[in-house]
């Protein structure tokens, strides 16, 4: 087991990155080698009143990654190389080194611990367990390692929590999770733990992070950084000394219901946020109905409940108190691309947000009763779909975040990972990549990414994990391969619900479907109606289209193929090495910003059109018009010939059918074929050389 640390060298962001085995660490941490930088942090602990990053020396503290082992690339770029089996669990906020030795002793009970070491400011237990699969493995990486730790980290809060006489800073579980190198002569160390066993999830679930804010287990935890806690924490324990003086000289020890009632009231005149006190509180009083914990804190932090008569109208003060409640136990927010309101509560395990039901706001409406809000349902739907709830873009989010471009170019390697003998291949991804990420951003609403690249190739080649993985991991939620076609309304609505849209097996598309699909293609934006409204709404398109297929004559458009970007795959694509997400949208979004061209024209038209030859469907029909006739070469005998002519020829080939008689899908066949035509004063002509004729013009 192989931990890594990685160490700020100078102020343009440079670093230094270290292995060493787990042993090696445990020796390393025994003593300050950092130029006495922990023990300085120790001593000015208070001074920096739990803000440890004001600390002048604090980026010159190592920080220790130790769930995974990590390298450095020629690039520059850290890579992972496996991942530990480990899980990670902090305690933070310990007042000294008694408490720091108490968890440490407490969290030792366990036989999955490997081991337990006092955090880098003193104040803290960092606690490492092991984990693993029931085979005895371990993930590889990628999205199932990061569903892997989530429900490893949950399991080991569950196992922990009631163990430990302190609380749990919940934190979300990540591969890079980092702690600043710890400090600790007498670690706790147990070589020989044994790892919890874990279920590989399938999928990121409710059931995955349950919330626990409604156990009698007091595991309610700040969502906050490491500062916050340290500080919160701090103030609760004053507020807790100056309350049990006072429990203690009016003789209310005894009374769970009035000891917190006094200490709600420190709390509150202390400035200590309401559910931060109300959290400290159940921690301490969890045998305690939570209901009436709340209540109690409820009465000692509403100035109306003090005796004094509220003149504001009921309806108003209902309206407020729905506000700072929702605010307080909820994080709420309106998803502008699934164009639904979600959620999650605070301080709870459950990491992810999800859509908020009706069962859910009705939940919502109980528990509001339960601390006396006396709200109907209507008010609390009104509140939740209104624009007090605030909007979230998970687009702009991730685009927002991907930070400058290095200069490389990410995008053509990606293309470059599709085996293939289309020379022009890389030029046109690009181009269609950098056009789906553009109308990501808003460029260019009057017009859609209406080219799709269709890939080719035997079962096996990972063609639709390809797709799949054009995606981060933080937008994957958005992409689908599942899109109903017999469903048109549905099907319009997903161009503004996914941003990627793969259509597996595009080959089995009927008639009806393909005209649809191209339909879809060039819808520039979204008009839906809803139910019970005689208004259609216009929304922004965000999908993108790409498709699969193991078939090689998938284009059947006798008007054109222009629109689908055909390439072979000859080998296996390479879906199993690492993507660096954030450059590869950094260099588009530099790429679109900087002007660079995005959009399919007439040069890179005719290249898809040449490609896509080898790859056209040709109809008995078309087949039977080029048995009759071609375009004329220079100097070759050509005929000026009406369509009407042209179909008596072509009926007296033995192939000819009776459903095959059609002017129309002849027409759009010689356009396609690229036969010229001529207007004279009875009609169209075309210009034609049939084939075993000698005619000359």
């Amino acid at each position: 087991m192989k931990v890594t640390t990685l160490r700020n060298k100078d102020k343009e962001g440079g670093f230094a990155l270290s292995v060493m085995d787990f042993a090696q660490f445990i020796q390393r941490i025994s003593h300050d080698t950092s130029s006495n930088y922990i023990v300085m942090l120790r001593d000015e602990y208070y001074r920096l009143a739990g803000r440890l990053t004001r600390y002048r020396y604090y980026e010159q503290i190592p920080d220790v990654r130790p769930l995974c082992q990590y390298c450095r690339k020629r690039s520059g770029e850290i890579k992972m190389v496996e991942y530990n089996g480990l899980v990670m669990i902090e305690v933070e906020g310990l007042n000294n080194s008694i408490e720091v030795e108490e968890t440490k002793r407490e969290a030792a009970l366990l036989p999955q611990t490997l081991c337990a070491i006092e955090g880098c400011d003193g104040h803290s237990v960092v606690v490492l367990a092991r984990v693993t699969l029931p085979d005895g493995g371990v993930p590889k990486g990628g999205e199932q390692l990061d569903m892997f730790l989530m429900q490893a980290y949950r399991t080991a809060v569950m196992c922990y929590a009631p163990m430990l006489s302190f609380p749990i800073t919940i934190k979300r579980p990540a591969p890079d999770m980092a702690v600043k190198m710890p400090l600790d002569a007498q670690p706790y160390v147990n070589h020989h733990a044994t790892p919890f066993i874990i279920e590989q999830p399938v999928r990121y679930d409710a059931d995955l992070m349950p919330d626990v804010g409604l156990t009698s287990n007091p595991l309610d935890r700040l969502s906050m950084d490491a500062g916050a806690v340290v500080s919160m924490h701090e103030m609760f324990a004053a507020c807790h000394s100056e309350a049990m003086i006072q429990i203690t000289e009016h003789g209310l020890a005894g009374d769970p219901m009035a000891e917190v009632s006094v200490i709600a009231r420190c709390c509150r005149r202390a400035g200590l946020p309401e559910e931060e006190a109300t959290r400290h509180i159940l921690w301490h009083y969890y045998k305690e109905r939570e209901t009436d914990v709340r209540s109690m804190v409820r009465v000692a932090y509403d100035q109306n409940k003090a005796g004094v008569k509220s003149a504001m109208p009921k309806k108003q003060a209902v309206a407020l108190m729905l506000r700072e409640f929702l605010s307080r136990r909820y994080e709420i927010r309106y998803n502008e691309v699934k164009g639904v309101t979600e959620y999650k509560r605070r301080q709870s395990l459950d990491f992810m947000y999800h859509e908020l039901t009706k069962r859910d706001r009705n939940t919502i409406l109980h528990e509001a009763a339960l601390e006396g809000i006396e709200a109907f349902d209507s008010e609390v739907n009104g509140l939740l779909d209104s624009n007090y709830v605030s909007r979230y873009n998970p687009v702009a989010d991730f685009l927002g975040s991907v930070g400058a471009w290095d200069g490389r170019d990410y995008i053509g390697e990606l293309a470059a990972r599709v085996p293939n003998n289309n020379k022009h291949w890389v030029h046109l991804f690009t181009r269609w990549f950098l056009s789906m990420v553009a109308h990501w951003m808003g460029y260019d609403r009057d017009h859609s990414n209406s080219t799709a690249p269709i890939l080719i190739g035997a079962q096996g080649f990972h063609k639709s994990t390809f797709c799949r993985i054009l995606l981060p991991p933080e937008l994957r939620d958005y992409y689908t391969d599942g899109l109903d076609m017999r469903n048109k309304i549905e099907a319009e609505r997903s161009l503004g619900r996914f941003l990627l849209i793969n259509i597996d097996e595009f080959d089995q598309l009927s008639d009806s479907q393909f005209a649809q699909v191209k339909h879809l293609f060039q819808k520039p934006e979204v008009s839906v109606r809803r139910s019970y409204s005689s208004v259609i709404e216009t929304h922004q398109r965000y999908a993108s289209f790409i498709a699969t297929t193991n078939q090689t004559d998938v284009l059947r458009d006798p008007t054109g193929n222009r629109r689908y970007l055909c390439v072979e795959v000859t080998a296996p694509i390479q879906t199993d090495l690492p993507l660096n997400y954030k450059q590869l949208y950094a260099q588009a979004v530099a790429y679109i910003r900087d002007g660079k061209q995005y959009w399919i024209d007439a040069a890179d038209e005719a290249l898809i059109n040449s490609a896509n030859r080898q790859f056209e469907q040709q109809s008995p029909l078309e087949h039977i018009v080029r048995t009759c006739y071609s375009v004329p070469e220079a100097g070759e005998t050509f005929t000026l010939m009406k369509i009407t002519d042209i179909m008596m020829r072509v009926k007296k080939n033995p192939l000819f059918k009776s459903d095959m008689n059609n002017l129309i899908v002849l027409g759009r066949i010689m356009t396609k074929m690229s036969f010229e035509k001529q207007r004279k004063r009875d009609g169209w002509y075309y210009v034609v050389h049939e084939i075993g004729a000698n005619t000359t013009a």
